[in-house]
């Protein structure tokens, strides 16, 4: 225990608060940083608190207010799921402490015990952030006592263990296998949709068997909270969480929490024994096995000329997608969460659709709900906010070479921009399939307008990461993980969101044309600012590289 603990503090500090500076000059900056940090994270809030409100009232008048806790928690256990197997990957096998811990005499589960504490408070930062307030609003609105804050306290402590000892036990048993791999980058990109898939055939899986049929649905409609069981049986522990919660006030609350922290330690202890098996072969697995050393050859006459913008774009498209950090952390999640979205909704019973596609369809609504999940799929997207960062301490090389320093910034962004754009139209045709609604008008509008948000998104975040670039890092894991910066990701696409929302219940009877007109107007007005502030401002923007 004393060896766990120990391995927990140093990882912390070797992770998340590695970068902290003592100086006073640092500590003031630092101050100022958590400031504007806790500014945004009270508005981020708010509006979860305001969306969370609405969704409660209105299943709080259908007697089905613990619907809401059964969605919520399950969307964090996704969430949860979704970020522990690329974090876990990557803190478990690839970082560069591994090599100095490994030859110490410390047993192999001490190690990934303690690793393990380290992701589960990571984790904790955004379950607490994604799910507290809306527990709050859910006991003000339904009039809860005391015990339910402190059982709602208890459950997020206790809930993100399971999915993220699950993602921990794939990787592991993938990762075993990592001493026959050639290339570690492509070994650990491959190993990491194989783990996705697994997870999304399971989900269906369980999906498919536990289809419910008209006469059950109008019994739960007809019971106090009934709704709730549809979403129970999708995760293992969401059952006793729920009704954790739903009876904070008589003894089966206390033997659901039971039931919840005995499967917990149950898996923990499964975990410990299998750790003990599969770490040190996938370990060592991982730190052996890399690419072929090539010779290299300089061969005259096999130099081409071609546009600088092309060369500039090639290497950052490179530098994204051959490094499975960044390609997991920056580029994997906008494309994985409409897939995964769409795979669990369209496997759902066809009868859904058809209630769905006979609804009337206002073209003005349904451009908004187009731009907004796009928008939302945006801040998913981490190419702008770290192109600076991925630089490191390389970054003071944008000042040497003579390329102008405003065009070397918008090249930067072009990869944000273009690799946005697979998502946009994947949404815009699963919406135009769903809806039965092939409208040229809206396909080209809905296309238009989100990728005028994504050129606006890409040049503000790329100023963020101008303004506060993280260069000093030893892992690319740093790079992403530990910047604050991605929380200005989140706030502007609930901003966008907030706007689209007013925008779609305001201008709903307005002919889509004009809205579509107006929207585009405004957008590329901005961005014209926005890049004229670029023309202008472009060599102090890089005051901060040195």
């Amino acid at each position: 225990m004393n060896n766990i603990l120990l391995l927990t503090k140093i990882f912390l500090k070797t992770s998340i608060f590695r970068n902290i500076s003592s100086s006073n000059q640092e500590n003031k900056k630092n101050i100022f940083k958590a400031l504007g940090i806790i500014l945004i994270g009270i508005y981020v809030v708010a509006v979860f608190g305001f969306l969370s409100y609405q969704m409660i009232d209105m299943l709080n008048q259908m007697n089905q207010a613990s619907l809401f806790l059964g969605l919520w928690l399950l969307s964090t256990a996704v969430l949860i799921l979704i970020q522990a197997i690329a974090s876990s990957m990557n803190l478990f096998y690839f970082s560069k402490d591994i090599e100095n811990v490994l030859p110490l005499p410390i047993k192999p589960y001490q190690i990934l015990v303690a690793k393990f504490n380290v992701l589960l408070i990571t984790e904790y930062f955004t379950v607490f952030m994604f799910t507290l307030i809306p527990f709050i609003i859910y006991g003000i609105v339904t009039g809860a006592g005391l015990l339910f804050y402190l059982y709602s306290v208890l459950i997020l402590l206790v809930f993100p263990i399971i999915p993220a000892l699950i993602s921990c036990l794939l990787v592991m048993i993938f990762m075993s296998f990592s001493k026959f791999a050639k290339n570690k980058d492509m070994f650990q990109i491959i190993s990491m949709f194989l783990i996705i898939g697994f997870v999304i055939i399971v989900q269906l899986f369980a999906q498919n068997n536990t289809d419910t049929s008209q006469e059950e649905m109008i019994h739960m409609l007809t019971q106090a909270n009934g709704l709730v069981e549809m979403v129970e049986k999708y995760f293992i522990t969401l059952k006793p969480a729920v009704d954790t919660l739903v009876n904070y006030s008589s003894i089966a609350g206390i033997i659901s929490f039971g039931e919840l922290l005995l499967i917990s330690i149950l898996l923990y202890l499964l975990f410990i024994a299998l750790s003990q098996k599969l770490y040190l072969k996938g370990a060592v697995g991982a730190s052996i096995s890399g690419k072929k050393s090539k010779s290299i050859k300089n061969e005259k006459g096999t130099y081409t000329n071609k546009k600088v913008w092309r060369s500039y774009l090639k290497k950052e498209m490179i530098m994204l997608f051959k490094n499975p950090i960044y390609f997991m952390q920056c580029v994997l999640p906008a494309f994985l969460l409409p897939v995964i979205f769409a795979i669990v909704f369209f496997a759902g019973s066809d009868e859904s659709l058809k209630e769905i596609t006979q609804m009337a369809i206002n073209p003005t609504v349904v451009l908004c709900v187009a731009i907004g999940i796009n928008t939302f799929l945006l801040s998913m997207i981490f190419i702008s906010v770290t192109a600076i960062s991925r630089d490191g301490q390389n970054a003071v090389f944008m000042k040497y070479i003579p390329v102008p320093l405003y065009k070397q910034i918008i090249y930067k962004c072009l990869p944000s921009i273009i690799i946005s754009i697979i998502p946009i139209v994947f949404v815009i045709v699963a919406i135009s399939y769903l809806l039965n609604y092939y409208n040229v008008l809206f396909i080209i509008y809905s296309l238009i307008i989100s990728i005028l948000i994504s050129i606006l998104y890409s040049y503000l975040m790329i100023i963020v990461d101008l303004k506060r670039p993280k260069l000093n890092w030893d892992t690319e894991y740093a790079v992403v993980k530990q910047n604050f910066n991605m929380i200005f990701c989140f706030a502007f696409s609930i901003a966008m969101i907030i706007i689209i929302c007013v925008m779609g219940g305001t201008l709903a009877n307005f002919d889509i044309n004009i809205v579509a007109l107006v929207s585009s107007v405004v957008l590329l007005f901005l961005i014209y600012l926005v890049d004229k502030y670029f023309r202008v401002k472009s060599d102090r923007l890089l005051d901060k590289i040195t």
